[in-house]
Protein backbone atom coordinates (compact mmCIF):
# COMPACT_ATOMS: atom_id res chain seq x y z
CA UNK A 1 0.00 0.00 0.00
CA UNK A 2 2.40 2.62 -1.26
CA UNK A 3 1.64 6.19 -0.14
CA UNK A 4 0.98 8.71 -2.86
CA UNK A 5 3.70 11.24 -3.46
CA UNK A 6 2.93 14.91 -3.11
CA UNK A 7 5.56 15.87 -5.67
CA UNK A 8 2.99 15.63 -8.48
CA UNK A 9 0.93 18.87 -8.43
CA UNK A 10 -1.79 17.13 -10.45
CA UNK A 11 -2.17 14.26 -7.96
CA UNK A 12 -5.48 13.78 -6.14
CA UNK A 13 -5.50 15.12 -2.60
CA UNK A 14 -7.94 14.47 0.25
CA UNK A 15 -10.75 16.99 0.00
CA UNK A 16 -14.31 17.60 1.18
CA UNK A 17 -15.36 18.92 -2.27
CA UNK A 18 -16.95 21.95 -0.61
CA UNK A 19 -16.10 24.34 -3.47
CA UNK A 20 -18.06 24.13 -6.73
CA UNK A 21 -15.70 23.94 -9.74
CA UNK A 22 -15.91 26.67 -12.41
CA UNK A 23 -14.24 24.86 -15.32
CA UNK A 24 -15.87 25.16 -18.76
CA UNK A 25 -16.55 21.68 -20.19
CA UNK A 26 -17.95 20.45 -23.48
CA UNK A 27 -21.08 18.29 -23.34
CA UNK A 28 -19.14 15.13 -24.21
CA UNK A 29 -16.51 15.78 -21.54
CA UNK A 30 -19.25 16.54 -19.03
CA UNK A 31 -20.94 13.20 -19.66
CA UNK A 32 -17.72 11.17 -19.85
CA UNK A 33 -16.46 12.50 -16.50
CA UNK A 34 -19.77 11.84 -14.75
CA UNK A 35 -20.17 8.40 -16.27
CA UNK A 36 -16.60 7.40 -15.35
CA UNK A 37 -17.26 8.45 -11.74
CA UNK A 38 -20.49 6.45 -11.73
CA UNK A 39 -18.63 3.42 -13.10
CA UNK A 40 -15.96 3.80 -10.42
CA UNK A 41 -18.67 3.76 -7.74
CA UNK A 42 -20.12 0.63 -9.26
CA UNK A 43 -16.77 -1.15 -9.37
CA UNK A 44 -16.04 -0.32 -5.73
CA UNK A 45 -19.49 -1.36 -4.49
CA UNK A 46 -19.73 -4.60 -6.49
CA UNK A 47 -16.40 -6.03 -5.37
CA UNK A 48 -16.76 -8.50 -2.50
CA UNK A 49 -13.86 -7.05 -0.51
CA UNK A 50 -13.80 -5.92 3.12
CA UNK A 51 -10.09 -6.09 3.96
CA UNK A 52 -8.63 -2.53 3.88
CA UNK A 53 -5.41 -3.60 2.18
CA UNK A 54 -7.30 -5.49 -0.53
CA UNK A 55 -9.53 -2.46 -1.14
CA UNK A 56 -6.46 -0.30 -1.62
CA UNK A 57 -4.99 -2.91 -3.97
CA UNK A 58 -8.23 -2.81 -5.99
CA UNK A 59 -8.04 0.99 -6.15
CA UNK A 60 -4.40 0.80 -7.29
CA UNK A 61 -5.44 -1.53 -10.11
CA UNK A 62 -8.23 0.84 -11.12
CA UNK A 63 -5.66 3.63 -11.34
CA UNK A 64 -4.16 1.78 -14.30
CA UNK A 65 -7.53 1.30 -16.03
CA UNK A 66 -7.89 3.60 -19.05
CA UNK A 67 -11.61 4.04 -18.32
CA UNK A 68 -10.76 6.11 -15.24
CA UNK A 69 -7.73 8.10 -16.40
CA UNK A 70 -9.72 11.32 -16.85
CA UNK A 71 -10.99 11.31 -13.25
CA UNK A 72 -7.72 10.30 -11.60
CA UNK A 73 -6.30 13.79 -11.83
CA UNK A 74 -6.85 16.52 -9.27
CA UNK A 75 -9.25 18.60 -11.38
CA UNK A 76 -10.84 15.59 -13.05
CA UNK A 77 -11.58 14.19 -9.59
CA UNK A 78 -13.26 17.41 -8.46
CA UNK A 79 -15.24 17.91 -11.68
CA UNK A 80 -16.44 14.30 -11.87
CA UNK A 81 -17.47 14.39 -8.19
CA UNK A 82 -19.69 17.41 -8.70
CA UNK A 83 -21.15 16.16 -11.98
CA UNK A 84 -22.21 12.87 -10.39
CA UNK A 85 -23.34 14.74 -7.26
CA UNK A 86 -25.76 16.75 -9.43
CA UNK A 87 -26.95 13.57 -11.15
CA UNK A 88 -27.49 11.90 -7.78
CA UNK A 89 -29.58 14.80 -6.45
CA UNK A 90 -32.55 13.45 -8.41
CA UNK A 91 -33.83 11.35 -5.50
CA UNK A 92 -33.00 10.49 -1.86
CA UNK A 93 -32.08 6.97 -2.96
CA UNK A 94 -29.47 7.99 -5.54
CA UNK A 95 -28.18 10.69 -3.17
CA UNK A 96 -27.67 8.17 -0.33
CA UNK A 97 -25.88 5.76 -2.67
CA UNK A 98 -23.63 8.58 -3.89
CA UNK A 99 -22.68 9.62 -0.35
CA UNK A 100 -21.95 6.05 0.73
CA UNK A 101 -19.70 5.43 -2.27
CA UNK A 102 -17.87 8.75 -1.89
CA UNK A 103 -17.27 8.02 1.79
CA UNK A 104 -15.84 4.63 0.88
CA UNK A 105 -13.61 6.29 -1.72
CA UNK A 106 -12.44 8.79 0.91
CA UNK A 107 -11.53 5.94 3.28
CA UNK A 108 -9.47 4.17 0.61
CA UNK A 109 -7.63 7.35 -0.36
CA UNK A 110 -6.93 8.16 3.27
CA UNK A 111 -5.26 4.78 3.71
CA UNK A 112 -3.06 5.49 0.66
CA UNK A 113 -1.86 8.88 1.82
CA UNK A 114 1.20 9.89 3.77
CA UNK A 115 0.97 11.20 7.30
CA UNK A 116 1.86 14.66 5.96
CA UNK A 117 -1.14 14.56 3.61
CA UNK A 118 -3.42 13.52 6.46
CA UNK A 119 -2.19 16.32 8.71
CA UNK A 120 -2.60 18.87 5.90
CA UNK A 121 -6.16 17.69 5.26
CA UNK A 122 -7.08 18.11 8.92
CA UNK A 123 -5.42 21.52 9.07
CA UNK A 124 -7.13 22.73 5.87
CA UNK A 125 -10.54 21.66 7.17
CA UNK A 126 -10.17 22.95 10.73
CA UNK A 127 -10.13 19.48 12.28
CA UNK A 128 -8.13 19.89 15.46
CA UNK A 129 -7.00 16.52 16.77
CA UNK A 130 -4.15 17.18 19.18
CA UNK A 131 -0.91 15.25 18.71
CA UNK A 132 0.63 13.86 21.87
CA UNK A 133 3.53 15.66 23.52
CA UNK A 134 6.62 13.67 24.53
CA UNK A 135 5.66 13.85 28.20
CA UNK A 136 2.04 12.82 27.55
CA UNK A 137 3.17 9.95 25.32
CA UNK A 138 5.54 8.62 27.99
CA UNK A 139 2.65 8.61 30.49
CA UNK A 140 0.41 6.61 28.17
CA UNK A 141 2.78 4.27 26.31
CA UNK A 142 2.26 1.50 28.85
CA UNK A 143 -1.50 1.64 28.18
CA UNK A 144 -1.20 2.07 24.40
CA UNK A 145 0.59 -1.25 24.10
CA UNK A 146 -2.67 -2.95 25.08
CA UNK A 147 -4.28 -1.52 21.90
CA UNK A 148 -1.98 -2.88 19.17
CA UNK A 149 -1.93 -1.60 15.59
CA UNK A 150 -0.75 -4.01 12.90
CA UNK A 151 1.27 -3.24 9.79
CA UNK A 152 0.32 -3.68 6.16
CA UNK A 153 -0.37 -7.03 4.54
CA UNK A 154 -0.98 -10.07 6.72
CA UNK A 155 1.51 -9.10 9.42
CA UNK A 156 0.64 -10.46 12.85
CA UNK A 157 3.32 -8.51 14.72
CA UNK A 158 2.01 -5.23 16.17
CA UNK A 159 3.75 -1.97 15.36
CA UNK A 160 5.76 -0.26 18.06
CA UNK A 161 3.92 2.84 19.38
CA UNK A 162 5.45 6.13 18.17
CA UNK A 163 4.42 9.49 19.59
CA UNK A 164 3.86 11.16 16.22
CA UNK A 165 1.31 8.47 15.22
CA UNK A 166 -1.20 9.17 18.02
CA UNK A 167 -3.87 11.85 18.35
CA UNK A 168 -6.18 12.86 21.17
CA UNK A 169 -9.77 12.73 19.91
CA UNK A 170 -12.99 13.54 21.83
CA UNK A 171 -14.53 10.19 22.71
CA UNK A 172 -17.93 11.06 21.22
CA UNK A 173 -16.34 11.31 17.76
CA UNK A 174 -15.20 7.69 17.68
CA UNK A 175 -17.73 5.51 19.56
CA UNK A 176 -17.26 2.62 17.11
CA UNK A 177 -13.50 2.49 17.75
CA UNK A 178 -14.11 2.50 21.50
CA UNK A 179 -16.74 -0.21 21.20
CA UNK A 180 -14.36 -2.34 19.10
CA UNK A 181 -11.60 -1.74 21.71
CA UNK A 182 -9.21 -0.36 19.13
CA UNK A 183 -8.32 2.82 21.03
CA UNK A 184 -7.33 3.83 24.54
CA UNK A 185 -10.03 5.77 26.41
CA UNK A 186 -8.50 7.88 29.17
CA UNK A 187 -10.10 10.76 31.11
CA UNK A 188 -12.79 11.43 28.51
CA UNK A 189 -10.50 11.38 25.47
CA UNK A 190 -9.67 8.64 22.98
CA UNK A 191 -6.07 8.17 21.88
CA UNK A 192 -6.24 7.14 18.24
CA UNK A 193 -3.52 5.82 15.93
CA UNK A 194 -3.28 7.66 12.59
CA UNK A 195 -4.50 4.56 10.69
CA UNK A 196 -7.68 4.47 12.80
CA UNK A 197 -8.36 8.19 12.36
CA UNK A 198 -10.05 7.18 9.11
CA UNK A 199 -13.18 6.31 11.15
CA UNK A 200 -13.93 9.75 12.71
CA UNK A 201 -12.65 11.54 9.59
CA UNK A 202 -14.88 9.45 7.30
CA UNK A 203 -17.86 10.25 9.54
CA UNK A 204 -16.99 13.96 9.36
CA UNK A 205 -16.67 13.64 5.57
CA UNK A 206 -20.10 12.00 5.30
CA UNK A 207 -21.70 14.69 7.44
CA UNK A 208 -20.18 17.31 5.12
CA UNK A 209 -21.57 15.49 2.09
CA UNK A 210 -25.07 15.55 3.53
CA UNK A 211 -24.82 19.23 4.41
CA UNK A 212 -24.07 19.97 0.74
CA UNK A 213 -27.03 17.92 -0.50
CA UNK A 214 -29.52 20.79 -0.48
CA UNK A 215 -27.05 22.97 -2.38
CA UNK A 216 -26.64 20.31 -5.06
CA UNK A 217 -30.41 19.83 -5.33
CA UNK A 218 -30.95 23.57 -5.82
CA UNK A 219 -28.41 23.58 -8.66
CA UNK A 220 -29.95 20.48 -10.25
CA UNK A 221 -33.45 22.01 -10.19
CA UNK A 222 -32.17 25.14 -11.97
CA UNK A 223 -30.34 23.26 -14.74
CA UNK A 224 -33.30 23.38 -17.20
CA UNK A 225 -33.15 27.18 -17.01
CA UNK A 226 -29.55 27.20 -18.23
CA UNK A 227 -29.05 24.19 -20.50
CA UNK A 228 -31.74 21.54 -20.77
CA UNK A 229 -29.34 19.34 -22.78
CA UNK A 230 -27.71 18.32 -19.49
CA UNK A 231 -30.83 16.69 -18.05
CA UNK A 232 -30.79 13.42 -20.05
CA UNK A 233 -27.04 12.79 -19.53
CA UNK A 234 -27.43 13.40 -15.79
CA UNK A 235 -30.35 11.00 -15.57
CA UNK A 236 -28.44 8.36 -17.53
CA UNK A 237 -25.49 8.48 -15.13
CA UNK A 238 -27.49 7.09 -12.21
CA UNK A 239 -30.02 4.99 -14.08
CA UNK A 240 -30.30 1.49 -12.66
CA UNK A 241 -32.52 -1.46 -13.61
CA UNK A 242 -35.57 -1.55 -11.34
CA UNK A 243 -36.55 -5.17 -11.90
CA UNK A 244 -35.22 -8.46 -10.65
CA UNK A 245 -32.23 -10.01 -12.38
CA UNK A 246 -33.13 -12.34 -15.20
CA UNK A 247 -33.68 -15.78 -13.75
CA UNK A 248 -32.99 -14.50 -10.24
CA UNK A 249 -35.00 -15.12 -7.10
CA UNK A 250 -33.59 -12.00 -5.40
CA UNK A 251 -35.68 -8.85 -6.04
CA UNK A 252 -33.83 -5.55 -6.46
CA UNK A 253 -36.87 -3.41 -5.74
CA UNK A 254 -38.53 -3.21 -2.31
CA UNK A 255 -42.30 -3.21 -2.83
CA UNK A 256 -45.45 -4.28 -1.03
CA UNK A 257 -45.02 -7.65 -2.74
CA UNK A 258 -41.26 -8.23 -2.42
CA UNK A 259 -40.95 -7.13 1.22
CA UNK A 260 -42.05 -10.60 2.33
CA UNK A 261 -38.94 -12.03 0.64
CA UNK A 262 -36.49 -9.25 1.46
CA UNK A 263 -37.37 -8.62 5.12
CA UNK A 264 -36.23 -11.96 6.63
CA UNK A 265 -33.13 -12.08 4.44
CA UNK A 266 -31.91 -8.48 4.32
CA UNK A 267 -33.47 -6.43 7.15
CA UNK A 268 -31.30 -5.79 10.23
CA UNK A 269 -32.70 -7.05 13.56
CA UNK A 270 -34.17 -3.65 14.57
CA UNK A 271 -36.21 -3.33 11.37
CA UNK A 272 -37.06 -7.02 11.18
CA UNK A 273 -38.49 -6.70 14.70
CA UNK A 274 -40.73 -3.83 13.54
CA UNK A 275 -41.74 -5.76 10.43
CA UNK A 276 -42.68 -8.86 12.44
CA UNK A 277 -44.58 -6.78 15.00
CA UNK A 278 -46.53 -5.07 12.24
CA UNK A 279 -47.37 -8.39 10.62
CA UNK A 280 -48.54 -9.78 13.97
CA UNK A 281 -50.34 -6.79 15.52
CA UNK A 282 -51.26 -5.01 12.25
CA UNK A 283 -50.18 -1.80 13.96
CA UNK A 284 -47.13 0.12 15.20
CA UNK A 285 -46.84 2.93 17.73
CA UNK A 286 -45.75 6.39 16.55
CA UNK A 287 -41.96 6.12 16.98
CA UNK A 288 -41.91 2.66 15.44
CA UNK A 289 -43.87 3.95 12.44
CA UNK A 290 -41.45 6.84 11.92
CA UNK A 291 -38.35 4.63 12.18
CA UNK A 292 -39.80 1.96 9.89
CA UNK A 293 -41.20 4.33 7.26
CA UNK A 294 -37.95 6.28 6.97
CA UNK A 295 -36.05 3.00 6.71
CA UNK A 296 -38.31 1.80 3.89
CA UNK A 297 -37.94 5.16 2.18
CA UNK A 298 -34.14 4.82 2.39
CA UNK A 299 -34.44 1.30 0.91
CA UNK A 300 -36.00 2.87 -2.21
CA UNK A 301 -39.58 1.80 -1.49
CA UNK A 302 -41.60 4.52 -3.18
CA UNK A 303 -44.49 6.35 -1.52
CA UNK A 304 -47.24 4.43 -3.31
CA UNK A 305 -45.80 1.06 -2.28
CA UNK A 306 -45.26 2.22 1.31
CA UNK A 307 -48.86 3.43 1.56
CA UNK A 308 -50.10 0.15 0.08
CA UNK A 309 -48.00 -1.90 2.52
CA UNK A 310 -49.11 0.02 5.63
CA UNK A 311 -52.75 0.12 4.47
CA UNK A 312 -52.77 -3.67 3.92
CA UNK A 313 -51.68 -4.21 7.55
CA UNK A 314 -53.33 -1.32 9.44
CA UNK A 315 -56.70 -1.82 7.75
CA UNK A 316 -56.93 -5.16 9.55
CA UNK A 317 -56.87 -3.39 12.93
CA UNK A 318 -58.27 0.13 12.35
CA UNK A 319 -60.06 -0.11 8.99
CA UNK A 320 -59.42 1.73 5.71
CA UNK A 321 -61.23 4.96 6.66
CA UNK A 322 -59.33 5.49 9.89
CA UNK A 323 -56.06 4.64 8.16
CA UNK A 324 -56.70 7.30 5.49
CA UNK A 325 -57.73 9.88 8.12
CA UNK A 326 -55.05 9.31 10.77
CA UNK A 327 -52.07 7.42 9.34
CA UNK A 328 -51.66 8.14 5.61
CA UNK A 329 -50.70 11.77 6.30
CA UNK A 330 -47.76 10.66 8.50
CA UNK A 331 -46.37 8.48 5.70
CA UNK A 332 -46.62 11.33 3.16
CA UNK A 333 -45.00 13.63 5.76
CA UNK A 334 -42.07 11.27 6.25
CA UNK A 335 -41.64 11.15 2.47
CA UNK A 336 -41.42 14.96 2.38
CA UNK A 337 -44.79 15.61 0.72
CA UNK A 338 -46.68 17.16 3.65
CA UNK A 339 -46.00 19.70 6.39
CA UNK A 340 -42.49 21.16 6.11
CA UNK A 341 -41.92 19.09 2.95
CA UNK A 342 -38.46 18.27 4.26
CA UNK A 343 -36.33 15.41 2.98
CA UNK A 344 -36.27 13.46 6.25
CA UNK A 345 -33.36 11.02 6.51
CA UNK A 346 -33.55 7.47 7.89
CA UNK A 347 -32.41 7.07 11.49
CA UNK A 348 -28.85 5.87 12.04
CA UNK A 349 -27.76 3.18 14.50
CA UNK A 350 -26.86 5.59 17.29
CA UNK A 351 -30.29 7.24 17.16
CA UNK A 352 -32.05 3.86 17.22
CA UNK A 353 -29.86 2.56 20.07
CA UNK A 354 -30.70 5.64 22.16
CA UNK A 355 -34.44 5.29 21.45
CA UNK A 356 -35.65 2.81 24.06
CA UNK A 357 -39.21 1.43 23.78
CA UNK A 358 -41.73 1.57 26.57
CA UNK A 359 -44.96 -0.29 27.23
CA UNK A 360 -46.10 -2.09 24.09
CA UNK A 361 -43.76 -0.15 21.78
CA UNK A 362 -41.50 -2.12 19.43
CA UNK A 363 -38.88 0.34 18.14
CA UNK A 364 -35.22 0.49 19.13
CA UNK A 365 -32.27 -1.89 18.86
CA UNK A 366 -33.14 -5.39 20.17
CA UNK A 367 -29.57 -5.73 21.45
CA UNK A 368 -30.13 -2.83 23.89
CA UNK A 369 -33.44 -3.69 25.54
CA UNK A 370 -34.21 -7.40 25.17
CA UNK A 371 -33.33 -9.67 28.07
CA UNK A 372 -31.41 -12.88 27.46
CA UNK A 373 -34.42 -15.16 27.11
CA UNK A 374 -36.34 -12.76 24.87
CA UNK A 375 -33.35 -12.11 22.60
CA UNK A 376 -32.60 -15.83 22.28
CA UNK A 377 -36.19 -16.48 21.25
CA UNK A 378 -36.17 -13.56 18.81
CA UNK A 379 -32.98 -14.79 17.11
CA UNK A 380 -34.27 -18.37 16.83
CA UNK A 381 -37.90 -17.78 15.92
CA UNK A 382 -38.07 -14.26 14.48
CA UNK A 383 -34.71 -14.26 12.69
CA UNK A 384 -34.75 -18.01 11.91
CA UNK A 385 -31.21 -18.62 13.21
CA UNK A 386 -30.42 -22.18 14.21
CA UNK A 387 -27.38 -23.93 15.63
CA UNK A 388 -26.65 -26.39 12.87
CA UNK A 389 -23.54 -28.11 11.56
CA UNK A 390 -21.61 -27.10 14.67
CA UNK A 391 -22.42 -23.42 14.14
CA UNK A 392 -22.35 -21.15 17.19
CA UNK A 393 -23.86 -18.06 15.53
CA UNK A 394 -26.39 -17.41 18.29
CA UNK A 395 -23.76 -17.85 20.98
CA UNK A 396 -21.46 -15.44 19.11
CA UNK A 397 -24.19 -12.78 18.89
CA UNK A 398 -25.29 -13.22 22.49
CA UNK A 399 -21.67 -13.00 23.64
CA UNK A 400 -21.46 -9.40 22.41
CA UNK A 401 -24.66 -8.48 24.28
CA UNK A 402 -24.29 -10.36 27.56
CA UNK A 403 -20.60 -10.28 28.43
CA UNK A 404 -18.46 -10.17 31.55
CA UNK A 405 -18.24 -6.38 31.72
CA UNK A 406 -22.05 -5.96 31.34
CA UNK A 407 -21.56 -3.85 28.23
CA UNK A 408 -23.92 -4.40 25.33
CA UNK A 409 -21.80 -4.10 22.18
CA UNK A 410 -24.68 -3.48 19.80
CA UNK A 411 -22.63 -2.76 16.67
CA UNK A 412 -20.51 -5.88 17.12
CA UNK A 413 -23.61 -7.98 17.78
CA UNK A 414 -25.20 -6.67 14.59
CA UNK A 415 -22.05 -7.46 12.61
CA UNK A 416 -22.10 -10.98 14.04
CA UNK A 417 -25.76 -11.26 13.02
CA UNK A 418 -24.85 -10.18 9.46
CA UNK A 419 -22.16 -12.85 9.32
CA UNK A 420 -24.62 -15.47 10.52
CA UNK A 421 -27.09 -14.56 7.78
CA UNK A 422 -24.52 -14.16 4.97
CA UNK A 423 -22.15 -17.13 5.04
CA UNK A 424 -19.69 -15.48 7.43
CA UNK A 425 -19.20 -12.44 5.16
CA UNK A 426 -18.38 -9.23 7.03
CA UNK A 427 -18.57 -5.96 5.05
CA UNK A 428 -18.11 -3.96 8.26
CA UNK A 429 -14.51 -4.92 8.93
CA UNK A 430 -13.17 -1.46 7.96
CA UNK A 431 -15.76 0.66 9.73
CA UNK A 432 -18.66 -0.61 11.88
CA UNK A 433 -22.23 -0.57 10.66
CA UNK A 434 -23.71 2.93 10.98
CA UNK A 435 -27.32 2.58 9.88
CA UNK A 436 -30.02 -0.02 9.16
CA UNK A 437 -30.06 1.12 5.53
CA UNK A 438 -26.34 0.42 5.22
CA UNK A 439 -27.00 -3.11 6.51
CA UNK A 440 -29.83 -3.58 4.01
CA UNK A 441 -27.73 -2.30 1.11
CA UNK A 442 -24.80 -4.61 1.89
CA UNK A 443 -27.12 -7.58 2.39
CA UNK A 444 -28.92 -6.96 -0.89
CA UNK A 445 -25.64 -6.67 -2.80
CA UNK A 446 -24.39 -9.91 -1.27
CA UNK A 447 -27.57 -11.85 -2.03
CA UNK A 448 -27.68 -10.58 -5.62
CA UNK A 449 -24.06 -11.61 -6.15
CA UNK A 450 -24.79 -15.01 -4.63
CA UNK A 451 -27.85 -15.51 -6.81
CA UNK A 452 -25.97 -14.35 -9.91
CA UNK A 453 -23.21 -16.90 -9.24
CA UNK A 454 -25.83 -19.61 -8.73
CA UNK A 455 -27.52 -18.67 -12.02
CA UNK A 456 -24.20 -18.75 -13.87
CA UNK A 457 -23.34 -22.17 -12.44
CA UNK A 458 -26.78 -23.48 -13.38
CA UNK A 459 -26.44 -22.06 -16.89
CA UNK A 460 -22.99 -23.65 -17.32
CA UNK A 461 -24.35 -26.98 -16.08
CA UNK A 462 -27.27 -26.87 -18.52
CA UNK A 463 -24.99 -25.94 -21.42
CA UNK A 464 -22.64 -28.81 -20.55
CA UNK A 465 -25.52 -31.29 -20.39
CA UNK A 466 -26.90 -30.00 -23.69
CA UNK A 467 -23.49 -30.35 -25.35
CA UNK A 468 -23.10 -33.90 -24.05
CA UNK A 469 -26.55 -34.80 -25.27
CA UNK A 470 -25.86 -33.32 -28.70
CA UNK A 471 -22.56 -35.14 -29.06
CA UNK A 472 -24.25 -38.43 -28.21
CA UNK A 473 -21.94 -39.16 -25.34
CA UNK A 474 -23.22 -41.53 -22.68
CA UNK A 475 -21.79 -40.88 -19.24
CA UNK A 476 -21.40 -43.84 -16.89
CA UNK A 477 -23.52 -43.85 -13.77
CA UNK A 478 -21.50 -43.85 -10.58
CA UNK A 479 -23.01 -45.93 -7.80
CA UNK A 480 -23.05 -44.76 -4.21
Amino acid sequence: MKPRSRLNPNAITLTKYDSIPTDILGLNSFYELGYARSLLHRRLSEEKITNPNELVDLYNRLLLDREFQAIFTKQGDINSHWILRLASAQSPETENAFIQNETKLFQIRYLRTTKEDRDNYMKDNGIEFEQLSEEHFRQLIGFLQFYPVYGQGNAKIPLQPHREDYYKVPWEQCPHLIEARKVLLFKGDAYVHTDYLVTPLAHDFEVGMRELSKRALNIYERIPLYDARLIDPLRAMVRRPQTALAGSDVPRMLTNETIEVLAPNSFPPCMLNLYLAMRTKHHLKYTGRVHFQLFLKGCQMNLEECLAFFRSEFSQSVGDNKFDREYAYGIRYNYGLEGKRQNWQPKNCNAIIRSLPGGDETHGCPFTFMDKKTLDGFLREGCCLTEKDGSNDIEDIMGHVFNDDNRRDCHLACSAYFRAKHDNTDPFAITPIESPNQYYSESLKYNIRKQKKKDEEEKAKNEKEAAEKTSGEIKPTVGV
